[in-house]
Formats: C-alpha cells, structure tokens, sequence
C-alpha cells in the first residue's frame, strides 16, 4: 500500500471516528419502531444498520468538503458507497439463506 492510500485511509477512519463519535447520541434516540416498520419484522441486523448510518454520515460530511484532496475525498466518498452496497447485499444474502445473525 503506497503512502498516499495510508494517509486516505487514515483521514477516512478519522472522518468515521468522528462522525461516530458526534452522531451516537442522535442514532441512540432514533425511534426503534420506524426501523422495525420499514421492514415489516424485527431488525435482527443492529450492528449492521449502525455501520450503514454512520457511513452514510461520514459520506456527508465529505460531501461538503471544499477541497477535494487531490481527488481522495471523492475516492473515499465512493468507497463508502461501495461498502454500503456490500453491507446491503450481506444483509440480502443473509435473510435469501435464512440464516440467524451469528454473535462474533
């Protein structure tokens, strides 16, 4: 990994870090029951849904950067939306194979 892809990589745990540290006490008063009504059932994915927020956070709060990092802010914003995307299809895959969520 080149130093440029360190330094990315690091300035986009930070900008997740610090989203997750300025939006727990908003994500912790989210009304339960409007997740669980969105799909019909019971959310057996919390940690999951957790991460997809607070990428989604990190992902706005690099969409109002000014500068553009000599083209490693976007490249962050699309690798969070890549991950968003993988998450989403974990959780697909899960419920396809009907399967429970497993604790680490």
């Amino acid at each position: 990994m080149n130093k440029y892809k360190i330094i990315a990589a690091i300035a986009l745990a930070s900008v997740i870090g610090t989203g997750a540290f300025f939006t727990t006490h908003a994500y912790a008063q989210a009304p339960v029951q409007s997740q669980q009504e969105s799909f019909g059932h019971k959310d057996t994915f919390p940690v999951v849904r957790r991460g997809m927020f607070l990428l989604k956070k990190a992902n706005t709060v690099l969409s109002h950067g000014e500068h553009d990092f000599g083209g490693h802010r976007v490249a962050a914003m699309h690798l969070i939306e890549e991950a968003q995307e993988q998450l989403k299809q974990a959780m697909i895959y899960d419920r396809q194979h009907d399967r429970k969520p497993r604790r680490p």
